[in-house]
């Protein structure tokens, strides 16, 4: 809230990456290895994971002049691919493409 606020911060980008080590766990299985009885968030899929997120950042009504956009990093071939994003309150779907130069 502060950024978009102070900082006058218009977008906010969450991305997720391939090879996610954590996809293999559950909430309770994490529970169990770190003994921390908290809500860890986990999933299954990274396009799940990601409009879940991006739901979660719109319902608190603090975003509402702010587009939020959601994506995967692919690891292996050093790619993004849009997954989802809002404006003005619309859900926008997409599976474009984009190479990264590194």
């Amino acid at each position: 809230m502060l950024c978009t606020r102070v900082l006058n911060v218009t977008e906010i980008m969450i991305f997720h990456h391939t090879d996610c080590r954590l996809q293999e766990f559950s909430d309770e299985e994490l529970s169990i290895r770190t003994g921390a009885d908290i809500d860890f968030m986990s999933f299954m899929t990274l396009t799940e994971s990601i409009t879940q997120d991006i739901n979660r950042l719109q319902a608190y009504n603090m975003f509402n002049n702010v587009t939020i956009w959601g994506g995967i990093y692919s690891v292996e071939s050093h790619t993004t691919r849009l997954i989802a994003g809002t404006h003005n309150g619309s859900v926008l779907l997409s599976d474009t493409e984009v190479e990264v130069s590194e």
